[in-house]
């Protein structure tokens, strides 16, 4: 199901999130207009990771800089964020600091659970199953479902949820 038909199925989605795949990224606004598209924490994460290694910080001091990023990405309280950001920046070498400011900070809004938490995404923080919709998955099906009735019925519970979404922003309209 490419990403427009996904649209149609559901109607009122608003945010989905993924990494910066340059294909998703120039065909999203049109195929879902007015979505907002999140970044996955995890490939955020990634990223990060591999950056930080490549500018040759020990093992124990990459680590426990990741440990910091986690806090930043899973923090859910708006007013702790620039605190965790300010954790993570003094950790950093100066080209690392650049970087991570001019190309994860502008992200910010985007990944950091305090933010997307205000997006009707699901929950969704990852594009991993494991990482996101497995555990919710995992609750609504049952092992012995076909996979048509296990769409129908993900149809069902994802149309509940949207319109449990939308309902109130168009009495707010």
């Amino acid at each position: 199901m490419g990403l427009g038909q996904f649209a149609f199925a559901f109607p009122g989605i608003m945010a989905v999130t993924g990494d910066y795949n340059e294909g998703f990224l120039e065909s999203a606004p049109t195929a879902v207009p007015g979505m907002t598209h999140l970044h996955c924490q995890w490939h955020a994460e990634e990223n990060i990771k591999t950056r930080i290694i490549e500018g040759g910080y020990p093992e124990r001091r990459w680590k426990e800089f990741m440990d910091h990023v986690w806090r930043w990405l899973k923090n859910t309280v708006k007013e702790v964020v620039p605190e965790n950001r300010a954790e993570l920046l003094i950790r950093l070498d100066e080209p690392e600091q650049i970087y991570f400011s001019s190309h994860w900070l502008t992200k910010e809004a985007r990944m950091v659970a305090a933010f997307t938490a205000e997006f009707p995404n699901l929950g969704c923080s990852g594009t991993s199953r494991n990482e996101s919709f497995h555990r919710v998955l995992k609750e609504w099906l049952d092992p012995k479902y076909r996979l048509d009735r296990a769409t129908e019925f993900l149809m069902d519970q994802i149309n509940q949820i949207i319109r449990r979404i939308v309902e109130p922003r168009k009495r707010m309209d």
